[in-house]
């Protein structure tokens, strides 16, 4: 099995775009096109939940710039889940009836990510999430997630390659 490659900002927003015009089809149509991010601001991985936020604000305000998608503007809505489970599932539902974003991106965590699962947020809203920042193999089998991260057996395949 081949190793998942790490993505570049450019890489994971091409894809969150592509994503985006799929999943959403008829409501891409808007001038603003709305994409959330619920991550650890606070708490034991806020700086890495930070960390992905300020790259995709980045990211956004250059691909506005240059024309947006379809001449629509990304927008980044963000919640601070502060990497509890229960947060992030109430957060992800709030997110979903008030802001309709088109996908969700640079969510971390497999406890948290199986809550949102479990509940079938993304199934029932039929939006992607992409920018999973996992290595649990279980959340590989979700058609809706697209992981920037290797899974740990592929981590740990690849540590084991290099002695």
């Amino acid at each position: 099995m081949e190793p998942t490659k790490n993505r570049n900002d450019h890489e994971t927003l091409e894809i969150v775009s592509n994503a985006t015009l799929a999943f959403g089809g008829a409501t891409a149509l808007a001038k603003d096109l709305g994409i959330a991010q619920v991550a650890p601001f606070g708490g034991p991985l806020a700086v890495s939940g930070r960390d992905f936020n300020l790259g995709a604000m980045i990211a956004f305000d250059e691909i506005n710039a240059a024309g947006g998608i379809g001449g629509n503007r990304l927008r980044l809505i963000s919640r601070d889940d502060g990497y509890r489970s229960a947060d992030t599932v109430q957060h992800v539902s709030d997110l979903l009836e008030q802001d309709n974003p088109l996908a969700l991106i640079g969510m971390w965590g497999a406890e948290n990510i199986e809550a949102v699962l479990a509940k079938k947020l993304l199934e029932n809203a039929g939006l992607p999430m992409v920018g999973v920042r996992s290595g649990v193999a279980a959340l590989r089998k979700n058609p809706n997630l697209f992981h920037v991260r290797a899974s740990y057996r592929d981590e740990v395949q690849r540590v084991l390659d290099q002695i």
